[in-house]
């Protein structure tokens, strides 16, 4: 899990990130993102999994 603030390009780069590791490894991925996008500065949450079992939510 990751935190950041709003316009500070950590989502941008967590999806990036989450995206790589899917396209270049046989892991499994999942990513789900938290955030407000009227306001700059506010709080960001991205949640990142990724493993080689396949990834069940519930």
């Amino acid at each position: 899990m990751f935190y950041g603030l709003g316009s500070d390009g950590t989502v941008g780069a967590n999806k990036n990130s989450i995206k790589i590791i899917g396209d270049t490894t046989d892991n499994e991925v999942q990513a789900y993102f938290v955030y407000d996008s009227k306001k700059a500065g506010s709080v960001t949450t991205s949640h990142l999994r990724f493993g080689q079992k396949v990834i069940k939510s519930t």
